[in-house]
């Protein structure tokens, strides 16, 4: 049976609205709402009657925030976010007080509420198993889930049935699995991107990312006696949302809606450090999502866009310009853009998708002509790098570096403390790459390692606590390390050598993401706003 959305109604009027969820039976509403001070943002829990305008806080502090999800029974919810330093699911009792922790990885409500499933913490592997636990957090039994692939990402249970809807990361895609329990598999479905998704009592709902203005949320009708997927999926909507979430019975669905406020400055180095943005010094604003990194010598700056296309995708788009502003000159390439980033100060590396798969080129942005180029069947990788004479780049499975110059390759595996990498760049001699990635025992902490092109080594240089982080390389040899410590907050560190770092200090304002110059005298900054309200839609068979 297929389905469409009917009516909607607003649950909120604030415009604070982040990763909303809606109670089983629809009665209750959780959300999170941002709150900053200075650099600092925090996130709270709060709960409102659905119909009603009074909220209470169940938790505050957290910083950082991802998902959120009601018991069956209303008593609890499962929080997936930072709190007191610590990445993971925490269990809130929907009246508030001391949150308990419960897993690195991902946890869903079994059993009416009174037990919980919770996943392992995302590492690549053959199989993987959900661990059977008590609210306690301690596990008494396993269920087995068939791999393979880079983790297991979510989690969820068909309401009054035994069924259980799990996501194996499969690089680029996601492969969903309807599993009883015991690990059998009753029937499973490829879904082109790896987002989330949840299921209701009648079918399975997923977000699929695309070409469009925001994601996709897909219907698939499950039938309850024999776990068994339909051929149909439902394109529901559209949109720009932190989260969707279902009553059991899959009546209704909430999202939020709102608007995105997009910004771009060209600052000098300790204007960041103070958290001086003068106005004449935006370059850029916009609604739909802009940021610019800046060349190594501080002269140009690389603007990367997300513009409509038509029929409701769009494109990404990239353009040179002064660090002082000016004209923006487009960056020339054949096929669709997928990234792009500094070489040299003249020299844009750029990664474009093809009908065979992957370009790979070095553009001069003076005469857009290219160079280096190679071409690659793979239609995904997770990041590239120039190297003279050749390129490195990181395979979907973020299992490895491969390295190939002068037509000849080789591939580095991942040091052992890595559960994946996802960056690599190259320093200003090209004979080394640093690398990131995180730990495969707490998922939360940040590492950065150097491999030494002549003999193929891997030495790690530092390691830290980081919601999200990336290494640029500078003049002198050395790095800056951009660390997210909370959601919302940058920190910058100077990596010398292993166990040299140098914290060099904290933009005092929120800030999406920083570049430098390979001398720390110019940088970019780069803002996101989000304002938005939680709405329900009815959900209609048809």
């Amino acid at each position: 049976m297929g389905a469409v959305l009917g009516q909607k109604t607003q649950l909120t009027t604030s415009g604070a609205v982040l990763v909303p969820a809606i109670s089983p039976d629809g009665k209750q509403l959780a959300y999170l709402t941002k709150h900053c001070a200075a650099g600092l943002c925090t996130f709270s829990v709060d709960v409102q009657d659905v119909g009603g305008s009074t909220t209470r806080t169940i938790l505050a502090g957290a910083t950082a925030g991802y998902y959120l999800e009601w018991s069956p029974d209303r008593r609890n919810l499962a929080f997936n976010g930072t709190i007191d330093g610590r990445l993971g699911t925490y269990l809130l009792s929907a009246l508030g007080g001391t949150p308990r922790f419960l897993s690195f990885g991902v946890a869903t409500f079994y059993a009416g509420g009174d037990s919980l499933l919770l996943g392992p913490t995302i590492r690549p592997d053959s199989v993987f198993w959900i661990g059977v636990a008590g609210l306690d957090g301690i596990v008494h039994d396993s269920i087995r889930v068939a791999g393979p692939g880079q983790g297991l990402n979510a989690i969820s249970v068909v309401p009054g049935t035994s069924w259980i809807v799990t996501l194996v990361l499969q690089q680029p895609h996601g492969l969903w699995q309807v599993i009883d329990r015991h690990g059998n598999v009753a029937d499973h479905v490829v879904n082109a991107c790896t987002c989330g998704g949840s299921a209701t009592s009648d079918a399975v709902w997923l977000s699929r990312a695309g070409h469009g203005l925001g994601e996709s949320i897909v219907r698939i009708a499950i039938d309850r006696t024999n776990g068994h997927l339909a051929a149909r999926q439902d394109t529901m909507v559209t949109g720009l949302f932190t989260n969707f979430s279902l009553t059991a019975d899959g009546a209704g669905m909430v999202m939020d809606e709102g608007t995105y406020d997009f910004s771009v400055w060209a600052l000098s180095w300790p204007d960041v450090l103070r958290g001086r943005y003068p106005d004449n010094q935006r370059i850029a604003h916009a609604s739909s999502n802009v940021s610019a990194s800046i060349s190594p010598n501080g002269a140009r700056l690389l603007v990367r866009r997300v513009v409509p296309a038509g029929g409701g995708l769009t494109q990404l788009r990239y353009s040179v310009m002064p660090f002082a502003g000016g004209a923006e000159i487009p960056l020339g390439g054949a096929g669709v853009p997928v990234g792009a980033r500094w070489t040299d100060s003249v020299t844009v590396a750029l990664v474009t998708q093809t009908r065979s798969g992957l370009h790979l080129a070095q553009v001069d942005v003076r005469t857009n002509a290219q160079s280096n180029t190679l071409d690659l069947p793979d239609s995904t990788i997770v990041f590239a790098t120039a190297l003279p004479n050749g390129w490195a780049w990181i395979p979907a499975a973020g299992d490895r570096i491969v390295v190939r110059q002068a037509g000849h390759s080789r591939e580095l595996p991942k040091p052992a403390w890595y559960a994946f990498l996802q960056q690599v760049t190259a320093d200003r001699t090209g004979q080394r790459i640093f690398y990131t990635g995180y730990n495969k025992s707490t998922s939360d902490s940040l590492g950065v390692g150097v491999l030494a092109l002549a003999d193929g080594s891997m030495t790690q240089w530092a390691s830290m606590f980081a919601e999200a982080g990336w290494v640029e390389p500078l003049a002198d040899g050395t790095a800056l390390l951009d660390v997210a410590q909370t959601q919302e907050s940058l920190t910058f560190f100077k990596l010398s050598g292993p166990g040299e770092i140098q914290r060099l200090g904290a933009s005092p304002r929120p800030v999406r993401s920083v570049s430098a110059s390979g001398d720390l005298t110019r940088a970019t900054a780069s803002v996101r706003d989000y304002t938005a309200d939680a709405w329900m839609y009815a959900v209609l068979r048809r």
